[in-house]
């Protein structure tokens, strides 16, 4: 006489063969990203391949002048001189431009946050992590304005913009440092402001978009 296996032994199989397959899928998708991840890094140029430094979510790459260097979404190229660095979004939008970038400084454009770690003639290395949530850091030609737009600074002082009228040549502004807020507006083409050691300056180039330039003094 045949002995039927009772359903709760079929199930405790049916579970442990499930378990197995997903173990084997999820190896393989492994194995897989390692490959592609190799084969990346040995076809990628030696100045533009992002070098990771591990599990910290961080990049180490370098940034000729002569390349524009693709990072996540976004794109950096260097000007005149190197250390002054652009980003632009995936349509090519000019977004900020940071100026005298220093060594061991940071600059952040929304969420993608960029270290100066060496600079040369030509190129410069930097320290790459993605911050998701965290708002614009540090001194710049910011280009891409719209309001609420927030631009940290050290000692706990921020930039915001509370509203912005391009074609009037207008932004209103407020500063806050110590949990106070000043608000001033700026009109074009060159109207500016010194608070709290920043300097705010609204321009509006012959050709081009306007832009805010913000820098300590």
């Amino acid at each position: 006489m045949t002995t039927r296996t009772p359903w709760s032994e079929r199930l405790r199989w049916i579970a442990a063969a499930v378990l197995c397959g997903t173990v084997l899928v999820a190896l393989w998708i492994t194995a897989w990203r390692v490959r592609a991840l190799k084969l990346a890094a040995r076809d990628a140029s030696h100045d533009n391949a992002p070098i990771d430094s591990g599990d910290s979510g961080l990049q180490r790459l370098t940034l000729t002048r002569a390349r524009k260097l693709p990072v996540g979404h976004f794109t950096l190229s260097a000007g005149e001189p190197v250390e002054d660095l652009s980003i632009h979004d995936s349509r090519g939008a000019h977004l900020v431009n940071f100026l005298r970038f220093k060594r061991g400084e940071i600059r952040r454009w929304q969420e993608l946050q960029l270290t100066l770690l060496e600079s040369g003639q030509d190129s410069v290395t930097l320290e790459c992590g993605f911050r998701p949530g965290q708002p614009c850091f540090g001194a710049g030609r910011y280009v891409a304005l719209r309001e609420g737009l927030r631009i940290e600074f050290p000692e706990r002082r921020s930039v915001t913009v509370l509203r912005f009228d391009a074609q009037r040549e207008e932004i209103r502004l407020g500063v806050e440092a110590a949990g106070k807020q000043q608000e001033f507006t700026l009109t074009g083409p060159r109207g500016e402001q010194r608070i709290l050691s920043l300097l705010m300056r609204f321009e509006r180039p012959a050709s081009g978009p306007p832009s805010l330039l913000v820098e300590e003094e």
